[in-house]
């Protein structure tokens, strides 16, 4: 963005303080009298509005009356036919004199030409007898000759008419009055006009109160339309032929709320050529019914045009009126007047209305008025508007000249003093500002040729100063850089930490131990130890409980984690840092979970020496005397013949000693290193032999067995009977395990370092706090055990250089796992 001169701105400075103002009350003005233009066009159209309202609710309330009076003059004409001998002559006299004017017109859009003629009030008038024959029927004021049985509601006009069974049910004197039936048309020509009527009948009695028949005067639906078709909202003439696209247009509608008039003539009710009745126009009605004008309208199924059409219907049958705003299917948005037209015969008697009258309106045709009003005092608002900023224009040019010649005078020294900054960052020294004025800019330049001399003095000192700085920071870069090789060269992890507890620094050793990537400085420590929740733990206890005790320093611990390769020791140690410019801590990692496993190791062969050392001694002191006591009960038993009882005594104690004896055989196995008969073999054959040797032990107790190879077979220097005795004792203790049977799974997966051997069922398992001592001799959950069996295959793989690890869930199982090695051992290779 382009900056502005000095000039510049006191000239635009002027120009604002002088026509702000000026452009503020000019805007001012012309808001005021928009504001007022606006105020008087919506009061006139207010006015407008509410008188429009209340004219057509008074003429649909007029126009519903004389509809009512009609209907009443029809139920009158009723009860004279009702009166009259049931002849053909009387009938067409009857048809003949009841008439009433009809207004047409020919091409309402273009140059209508009106044409008055007198229509048949009635287009059919019959008697019926009392089995529903018809016996006189007048159409189009001619007698036909095709007399019905309207009985059947197939003989009737349009197929599916009741009304003489609805008649036949009346008492004397009530009268029948039908909803508006006729074919339903989807033409807007002339020559298909809808053709429908509404029927009246009653029955007809002779002197005696007996029933002789019926009468059915059927109103000719052309004498309803004239009370709507020529109603214009905008004219009172009368004659007029509103059209549907205007939006000013009247129609009636019934009790049920379907249209009985409508400049559309497929709106109206009506049935199709079966006689079925047209479904209403919906949101449900289809793309294809709408194509086929296929779609008779309902007030009450009208809601998704505009939720005031089931309203009005409503309210008329509440015989209320009023205005509401509607939107119709045109899409024209217009206010309709409403009133119901009032009748009380027939099926209408239960709502009290025949129907209602409704005339629609566009206000904007009634707005016009207004509108020209207002258009003449826009014109009079933008004469005066121009004349304003007429004024506003020749004050600026006057104003911009005085800025003009005002900041020439102003900024020409200043711009002397900008040439002097730039000749000085350029490089001069010996810049000098000539300014003659006595005014603030005369001192301004005074100054700037102080700061000049000064600034020179000043630039000597500081490259004298930058090259001591150059000389500082690299002695610094090499002594940082020698004490990080140390730091990377450790073999203890080393971690940094700030007294925010956020990591520093984190050297390849610590990297290592905690199996991490290289973490960015100031990352938080939890963040770092996110995989050591056992370390962090202690880390943060540590540092925020342990430490703040001056005396307790430094800070050490052996701390035992679970990571995915198993149990770990880590040792920590905490070394605060208390420096002035640095606070923090510094913390060592070392993993000595070898160190502690060789630990565990030599004090387990130490016990389990002096352990074999104790057993044999006791082995060998038990056994004598152990054999002396079974020859004596043995003969004591041959001479206790006579005496059964004493002699199941003694088969008892022989049975305790014969399983001391046993007792005392495993104890000397376990202590004594048998002779190694370790040669080059394959371990599946062993496996499958020792499975074959539980089959039928498995088949007893419902146990599946099931084995799986992986790999080639790989060749290992093994003692097969060692390896057997051991698979032996594991698949034993298995079995004790499932004792509700259950599944033992054998997985055996060579590779080339060695052969991993699964063997997991499906039985009780083993406590977790139970796990560490399984492998002790003597240890076992069973009364009958001697504790000994996994203490022997313990001893059996570590004696092949192997590993043997154990893993349980309670109530799902527990796994053994094998590891046995390829290569053999230093101390078997020699054999």
């Amino acid at each position: 963005m382009k900056k502005l001169k000095l000039h510049r701105k006191v000239q635009l400075a002027l120009v604002f303080l002088s026509l702000i103002p000026l452009v503020i009350l000019a805007v001012n003005s012309i808001l005021t009298l928009r504001k007022s233009e606006t105020f008087l066009l919506h009061k006139s159209t207010e006015t407008i509005d509410r008188q429009v309202k209340n004219n057509l609710e008074l003429r649909a309330t007029m126009v519903s009356r004389n509809v009512s009076d009609f209907l009443n003059s029809v139920v009158g004409d009723l009860h004279d036919l009702a009166s009259l001998p049931p002849t053909v002559a009387n009938y067409r006299s009857f048809h003949q004199r009841h008439q009433r004017t009809t207004l047409s017109c020919q091409q309402p859009k273009q140059n209508p030409a009106l044409t008055r003629k007198a229509a048949a009030l009635y287009s059919e008038l019959t008697f019926i007898d009392s089995l529903g024959q018809e016996q006189v029927r007048i159409v189009a004021g001619v007698a036909s000759s095709e007399l019905r049985d309207v009985s059947i509601s197939a003989n009737t006009t349009y197929k599916q008419e009741n009304y003489f069974h609805q008649t036949q049910s009346l008492p004397q004197g009530e009268i029948y009055v039908s909803h508006l039936t006729g074919w339903h048309t989807s033409s807007h020509s002339p020559e298909q006009n809808y053709s429908g009527v509404v029927r009246f009948a009653t029955n007809v009695f002779d002197g005696n109160g007996a029933k002789l028949g019926m009468v059915v005067l059927s109103l000719d639906h052309r004498h309803l339309l004239e009370f709507t078709r020529h109603i214009n909202p905008t004219t009172i003439d009368g004659e007029s032929f509103p059209s549907y696209d205007s939006g000013n247009y009247a129609f009636m509608f019934d009790d049920q709320g379907w249209m009985i008039t409508h400049p559309k003539q497929w709106d109206i009710r009506g049935v199709d050529k079966q006689g079925e009745w047209l479904a209403p126009y919906s949101a449900t009605t289809t793309a294809e019914q709408i194509q086929q004008r296929r779609i008779p309208f309902n007030l009450d199924c009208a809601s998704f045009i505009h939720p005031n059409y089931p309203v009005v219907a409503n309210a008329v049958r509440n015989l209320d009126h009023g205005v509401v705003d509607v939107t119709n299917v045109g899409g024209s948005n217009k206010i309709m007047a409403y009133a119901p037209i009032e009748f009380n015969y027939g099926a209408y008697r239960h709502s009290g209305i025949f129907g209602g009258i409704t005339i629609g309106a566009e206000l904007n045709d009634f707005h016009q008025p207004a509108l020209d009003a207002s258009q003449a005092i826009r014109l009079e608002f933008s004469q005066y508007i121009a004349t304003n900023w007429l004024i506003i224009l020749l004050t600026a040019i006057l104003v911009l000249f005085s800025a003009w010649v005002l900041s020439i005078n102003m900024t020409q020294p200043i711009l002397d003093l900008i040439e002097g900054t730039k000749r000085m960052a350029d490089g001069e020294q010996d810049v000098r500002v000539m300014v003659s004025s006595n005014d603030e800019i005369g001192d301004l330049a005074l100054a700037f040729n102080t700061m000049v001399a000064k600034l020179g003095k000043r630039s000597d000192k500081l490259i004298h100063t930058l090259d001591d700085l150059r000389r500082s920071r690299h002695d610094i870069l090499q002594a940082r850089n020698f004490n990080k090789t140390i730091i990377e060269s450790m073999e203890t992890g080393l971690m940094t930490l700030n007294e925010n507890s956020e990591v520093l620094s984190i050297n390849s050793a610590a990297r290592r131990v905690l199996a991490i990537l290289p973490t960015r400085r100031g990352s938080e420590l939890k963040q770092v130890l996110d995989l050591w929740p056992e370390l962090y733990d202690a880390i943060f206890s540590a540092i925020n409980y342990e430490l703040q005790d001056t005396t307790v320093q430094p800070w050490n611990r052996y701390i035992e984690v679970d990571s995915q390769g198993g149990q770990r020791t880590i040792r920590l140690a905490i070394f605060p840092i208390n420096q002035p410019s640095q606070r923090g801590h510094i913390v060592t990692i070392e993993d000595l979970t070898k160190r502690v496993n060789q630990r565990k190791q030599m004090a387990r062969m130490e016990r389990l020496a002096a352990l074999g050392k104790f057993s044999a001694g006791i082995a060998h002191e038990v056994r004598n005397p152990l054999t002396g006591i079974s020859l004596l009960l043995d003969e004591l038993h041959d001479r206790l013949l006579s005496s059964p009882k004493d002699q199941n005594l003694i088969r008892k104690a022989l049975d305790e000693i014969e399983r001391l004896d046993n007792l005392v055989n495993e104890l000397l196995h376990y202590t004594t290193s048998a002779v190694n008969r370790s040669k080059r073999c394959f371990l599946l054959p062993i496996v499958q032999q020792s499975l074959a040797t539980i089959t039928r032990q498995c088949e007893h107790g419902e146990i599946k067995i099931s084995q799986h190879n992986v790999g080639e077979q790989v060749e290992l220097l093994l003692d097969p009977d060692k390896i057997h005795q051991a698979l032996l004792n594991l698949y034993t203790n298995a079995l004790h395990a499932m004792p509700d049977g259950g599944e033992l799974s054998v997985t055996l997966e060579q590779r080339s370092e060695g052969v991993h051997l699964t063997i997991r069922d499906t039985g009780i398992g083993i406590a977790a706090k139970r796990l560490p001592m399984i492998f002790e001799p003597f240890h076992t959950s069973r009364g009958e055990g001697t504790g000994l069996g996994l203490s022997i295959t313990y001893n059996i793989i570590t004696e092949h250089d192997g590993t043997i690890e154990v893993s349980s869930i309670e109530n799902q199982g527990t796994t053994f796992t094998l590891f046995l090695p390829t290569q053999s051992a230093t101390a078997r290779s020699s054999m």
